[in-house]
């Protein structure tokens, strides 16, 4: 029996060291990878891009503000840090990562619609595995946690990898130099979505539901006051969608109407842009609330110019 039970605990501290080592390789591959969206979070965590101004949100936020034309136009140092797919909480957690490594920046923008005001679970959603390699930072690592893995994930190796076979592959490849991975064009956490015009991409429906989350709410006017208590200009942005989406939207105007209160009671600038003429040409979009890789230059030049106006 003891025999028995001596070769269990062998295999088992053989299975761990070798799922241990697994787990570190793939972490560090990608970690260093040039892959989106590893990327970004590598550069935040070089403390190489401090910024004058950031912006939060969403897709939209990541796609639309061109990080390059905003720092030639307005001479102020630009760092995107928008959010593919994920609600406020999600967001916020990157931007406290940034806060981790860099200085507070002079300015924040919120591209904010009715599409952020949302909690969300960030496991098994898109582009999650962005977060796999992150659990070795304790600047994050309990901000993982509160956004949904769990005490498996944190301290069992391999266990938030299982079923991400194609990114464990990568991230091997990569730690041990056999091979480099770079899917997109990123530009200090810039990255446009390349496609095309595509009418399918709309999401055409008689109408596109939107959530009513309270607690998503109540966590965006507890940022705006932590903004005002740390001394940080806060700027509301809506930027432009495709008019066909907005007027299949229920709620669309309504939520609208709630941010541009929550500007308005906390002396916030809002510059909404959902109603600018950019928003009836079709081919300035890809999607019903994307704009192609050329919208985005000449939208972004539009909002720096008008930054320009505002903060001089």
């Amino acid at each position: 029996m003891k025999r028995y039970l001596k070769k269990i605990a062998i295999f088992a501290v053989a299975a761990y060291l070798i799922a241990l080592g697994l787990d570190v390789m793939i972490s560090y591959g990608l970690s260093i990878t040039k892959a989106h969206p590893y990327q970004t979070w590598r550069e935040i965590r070089s403390g190489d891009y401090t910024a004058d101004i950031v912006v939060l949100g969403t897709s939209r936020a990541l796609e639309h503000y061109d990080s390059f034309v905003i720092d030639s136009v307005t001479g102020l140092q630009f760092y995107n840090l928008g959010m593919g797919g994920y609600g406020i909480n999600v967001e916020l957690m990157k931007y406290r990562y940034y806060l981790h490594y860099n200085p507070r920046p002079k300015y924040i923008i919120y591209d904010i619609d009715p599409l952020p005001l949302r909690l969300d679970k960030a496991p098994h959603q898109a582009q999650s595995e962005q977060f796999l390699p992150l659990f070795y930072d304790g600047a994050i690592r309990r901000d993982l946690i509160n956004v949904g893995y769990s005490w498996v994930d944190a301290t069992i190796p391999m266990a938030r990898y299982w079923g991400y076979q194609i990114v464990n592959k990568r991230g091997i490849l990569e730690c041990l130099n056999l091979k480099h991975y770079c899917d997109y064009t990123s530009y200090k956490g810039h990255t446009p979505d390349p496609d095309d015009w595509n009418p399918s991409r709309l999401h055409f429906k008689d109408s596109i539901p939107l959530p009513d989350d309270k607690a998503a709410k109540d966590m965006f006017v507890a940022f705006v006051q932590e903004c005002k208590e740390n001394g940080i200009q806060l700027i509301f942005v809506t930027s432009p969608a495709y008019c066909a989406y907005m007027e299949r939207t229920p709620r669309w105007n309504s939520e609208i109407a709630w941010i541009d209160s929550v500007a308005q009671s906390n002396d916030i600038l809002y510059l909404n842009y959902a109603k600018h003429p950019i928003c009836g040409d079709s081919t300035m979009f890809n999607a019903g609330v994307h704009m192609t890789p050329e919208g985005t230059k000449i939208w972004s030049e539009m909002l720096s110019n008008d930054l320009n106006e505002i903060l001089k």
